[in-house]
C-alpha cells in the first residue's frame, strides 16, 4: 500500500512513463515495417514490370 499521495503519484508517473515509451517504440517499429513492405512492393513492381517488358521484347523480335 502507498503510504502518500506523492508516493503513489510517483509510481504512477514511472508506469505511464514506460508505458508510453513502449508505445513510442512500437509506433516507430510499425512505421519501419511499414516503409520495409512499401520497398518490397516497389521492387517486386520493378520485377513484373521488366519482366513484362523483357517477353514484349522477345515477341516483337520473334
Amino acid at each position: 500500500m502507498c503510504e502518500s499521495k506523492d508516493h503513489m503519484n510517483k509510481g504512477c508517473g514511472c508506469a505511464n512513463d514506460a508505458a508510453s515509451g513502449k508505445m513510442e517504440e512500437g509506433k516507430h517499429k510499425m512505421k519501419d515495417a511499414c516503409e520495409r513492405g512499401k520497398e518490397a512492393v516497389k521492387d517486386m513492381a520493378e520485377s513484373v514490370s521488366d519482366k513484362a517488358k523483357s517477353i514484349m521484347d522477345k515477341d516483337k523480335n520473334s
